[in-house]
């Protein structure tokens, strides 16, 4: 996405996987579990693809995108549309040690944002499970693989984030007129600027009626209009991640099919190191994974 203020990039719906290996469809299940306090997320990605064209040559994949690709074998790494439910667990440690380094010197607002920041990354890479099912081809011969992720403590994480994000947005507050400024006070008073609403993602930050536009723009542009809704309420801008179903207790979202030439250029790889599955029965993984009724409903 594009033409964000600084607190809206955390609305950014994120490339699937990272760096260069990228998919041309993902659909992601979650379901929250009120009393074990856990956010289970089950992914399927096909047409996955490395994306670095040789000048010359072919699409062939480099050393980089296949260590890249392991790191997503070995559960330390995991693309979602959603920036709070996307981990990189190498990228996080050296965020981490990059604040360490600024914060004997920072002040002020800046020392709690740098804290404020640490604090949710630090949560993510202690928190979150990951647990990368084998690779087959679909029906159109693309690479295709699942992810079931497990997050903890979700309603720490949720404080973690509003605290973060109240920061951002106190640094923006003086853009708007004075009866919008006192609509923004309200909802930081409550630190809601993020919750989980039943199983659907609910973020809501301050902007104009101009990013509004854009945001909506660019969601409609990859995402179905029952996936992702946005909405606008001077000064704030909405955004409800997922629909309900098609399981009990369940949201999902989905990303239009993209079109365009696509390379099977990690397939051969993928059999040596791994091997290649028949294709599951994806909908009988996610029951399992899932489980039974949610506790606490």
């Amino acid at each position: 996405m594009k033409r964000l203020t600084q607190a809206a990039a955390l609305l950014v719906l994120l490339p699937s996987l990272h760096g260069c290996i990228t998919v041309l469809g993902q659909t992601i299940d979650w379901r929250y579990d009120q009393s074990a306090d856990q956010l289970k997320l089950f992914h399927v990605f096909t047409g996955i693809h490395a994306v670095r064209v040789l000048s010359g040559g072919g699409p062939l994949p480099t050393t980089s995108d296949l260590e890249e690709l392991a790191r997503a074998v070995e559960g330390r790494v995991t693309g979602a549309f959603v920036w709070i439910l996307t981990l990189d667990a190498e990228a996080f440690r050296k965020e981490i040690a990059s604040i360490d380094g600024k914060l004997p010197g920072a002040r002020g607002q800046e020392e709690r944002a740098l804290s404020a920041m640490r604090a949710m990354l630090q949560h993510l890479l202690d928190e979150t499970r990951i647990r990368t099912g084998p690779f087959w081809l679909d029906g159109d011969g693309r690479l295709a693989c699942y992810q079931q992720v497990t997050i903890s403590k979700v309603r720490s994480l949720v404080e973690k984030v509003n605290a973060l994000l109240g920061l951002m947005v106190a640094e923006q507050a003086r853009k708007f007129e004075p009866a919008e400024q006192a609509a923004i006070a309200e909802l930081a008073a409550r630190g809601d600027w993020l919750r989980i609403d039943g199983q659907r993602l609910r973020v809501r930050l301050p902007g104009s009626l101009r990013e509004y536009r854009d945001i909506r723009e660019d969601v409609l542009a990859e995402f179905p209009d029952d996936d992702v809704v946005v909405n606008y309420d001077q000064p704030m801008v909405e955004v409800i991640f997922g629909r309900l179903g098609p399981g009990p207790g369940r949201a999902r979202m989905h990303k239009k099919p993209q079109s365009g030439k696509t390379y099977d250029n990690l397939v051969p790889h993928v059999r040596e190191k791994y091997g290649l599955a028949k294709p599951p029965d994806l909908e009988a993984l996610r029951a399992a994974f899932f489980g039974g009724p949610i506790r606490g409903k």
